[in-house]
């Protein structure tokens, strides 16, 4: 098509060949839907620029819910900026480009037709608006009604086969707005669970939550945050025992940092408070081995400074994602409120 045909056709015939020439790149937007999946692609563009997004949400198996693409991609124009969830709305944003991807632009000019064509590669995550400005996720559970898991475009759910554990949106509690997501974990590991975040550019994934639970009885192993390669066995942890917060290595001799079994006494040690609203602030560096966590502005974990109490304290290799709930280890059933929830690859503040 000739520029002077551009011309006659006005702003909607330039919207059909934006349309046109995104999908003629190297890296097709569109996704490929698994077991009972939705595949959703899009494409706009307007006065500022063009973008393009598709995400994939499936459900696999009942109790295991999955993103059946491997990455949701957004490209936006330099004049623009997009949100997972539109503009002025609220809810799960995700920011993630995992692996590479490849934009190819196309432009004709002149009578004769001729044609150029340009592309760029780009790695890693990219941050869209909504939620903590350095963040890759964000959500305050806003999105979704109530009753409903949390948003399929960015969390999957790990439950317990069988049993009562369950995960929802919930209108409950909430730090802010009006819902926050409830874990009843009543066995096994109960998580909701995202993977939009990896691969880690440095190795390190910072995280900041609002928490609540019910039950300030952690005399026994429980977890509430985890991450790892995908096998249980495998996770790096956040949680507690003996009455106190901790970090835990699973597959290294079940290594605690800081020990709370230390005497006379564990001086780094916190002990939970139920019924209330905490903020936590969290990394896990898996290229050097590291865990740190703040409860408030308390440094509960600080495996660094404290070591580990047993093992050697090498974290999992080539970590894949990253989850929210309460798993029991001989613990205490307990439910749990999350709220206002943000990852990614620098720390992040409780404001």
């Amino acid at each position: 098509m000739s520029f002077a045909s551009v011309r006659r056709l006005g702003f909607a015939g330039a919207l059909l060949v934006v349309q046109i020439t995104a999908c003629s790149g190297s890296e097709s937007s569109d996704a490929t839907s698994g077991t009972n999946g939705a595949s959703t692609p899009t494409a706009t563009a307007g006065t500022n620029g063009a973008t393009a997004t598709a995400t994939t949400a499936a459900t696999v198996g009942g109790s295991m819910t999955t993103n059946a693409a491997a990455s949701s991609v957004t490209a936006t124009s330099a004049s623009g900026a997009s949100s997972s969830t539109g503009a002025n709305s609220t809810g799960a944003t995700t920011a993630t480009v995992t692996g590479s991807v490849t934009s190819s632009t196309t432009s004709t000019t002149g009578a004769g037709g001729d044609t150029s064509t340009s592309s760029s590669t780009t790695d890693g995550a990219t941050n869209t608006t909504g939620g903590p400005a350095n963040a890759v996720v964000s959500d305050d559970f806003e999105s979704v009604a109530a009753g409903s898991p949390p948003d399929a475009a960015v969390w999957q759910l790990r439950l317990p086969s069988g049993g009562t554990s369950s995960i929802e949106v919930s209108a409950d509690e909430a730090h802010s707005g009006s819902q926050s997501v409830k874990v009843v974990g009543n066995g096994g590991s109960t998580l909701f669970f995202t993977e939009n975040v990896f691969p880690l550019p440095s190795g390190v994934v910072h995280f900041r939550v609002w928490m609540r639970f019910t039950d300030a009885d952690w005399s026994n192993h429980n977890a509430f945050v985890a991450s790892g390669p995908g096998e249980e066995s495998q996770e790096v942890r956040f949680g507690g025992q003996a009455n106190a917060y901790h970090a835990n290595l699973a597959a290294d001799s079940d290594g605690l940092s800081p020990n709370p079994y230390e005497s006379p006494e564990c001086p780094r040690c916190l002990a939970p408070v139920a019924n209330e609203w905490k903020c936590l602030r969290g990394k896990l560096d898996f290229a050097n081995n590291a865990a740190e966590l703040y409860v408030g502005e308390d440094l509960a974990v600080d495996s660094a400074a404290d070591g580990w109490h047993s093992g050697s304290g090498t974290f999992p290799t080539n970590p894949t994602q990253i989850g929210f709930g309460w798993a029991l280890y001989g613990a205490m059933a307990n439910t749990v409120y999350y709220d206002d929830l943000a990852i990614g690859y620098e720390p992040i503040a409780c404001e």
